[in-house]
């Protein structure tokens, strides 16, 4: 594993409340499940930085409307 890296796998287990919010806010998009769970994971850390070929967190927000730190590749 990277060092530093986080394990999603128990946020569902810890907050699945928050991370189903998210997903109903984001219906439209939409968001994944795996998605949610990495917002949920960002919220929490932050100085975290999501890496991803997804431009969908482009729209993502973290709380009290903040963008999401997101390493996304150019014309993705």
């Amino acid at each position: 594993m990277i060092s530093g890296a986080l394990k999603a796998e128990p946020v569902l287990a810890s907050a699945p409340a928050e991370v189903l919010r998210r997903l109903d806010r984001y219906a439209s998009v939409p968001m994944s499940l795996a998605e949610g769970c990495v917002m949920h994971l960002h919220d929490h850390h932050e100085r975290s930085v999501v890496l991803t070929c997804d431009s969908d967190f482009r729209i993502y927000r973290r709380k009290r409307g903040r963008a999401v730190d997101a390493l996304v590749p150019e014309g993705v």
